[in-house]
């Protein structure tokens, strides 16, 4: 059995995975972005 520790462990760590996909996510589309402004 888990205890609370651990799903909590288990809930930050998918919240932290999540930050990081959007993290890329908003820099991909800014690099997307930036030729268009430089053309």
């Amino acid at each position: 059995m888990l205890e609370t520790d651990d799903l909590e462990m288990i809930k930050l760590a998918e919240f932290g995975v999540y930050l990081g996909l959007e993290l890329a996510r908003s820099i991909t589309r800014k690099n997307e972005v930036k030729p268009l402004f430089l053309k």
